[in-house]
């Protein structure tokens, strides 16, 4: 029972730490394409 649990919880907050993770990345690609359009604009 409390093994499930655990399971649970674990579960649970790797998840959660591949969606902070999933929008981090985002967040980096959203900047890079962004200075791209700068430096090309700036061209």
């Amino acid at each position: 029972m409390s093994v499930a649990g655990s399971e649970d919880t674990r579960d649970a907050g790797f998840n959660n730490e591949s969606e902070v993770e999933e929008k981090r990345r985002k967040r980096r690609e959203y900047m890079r394409q962004y200075r791209k359009r700068e430096q090309d604009d700036q061209r």
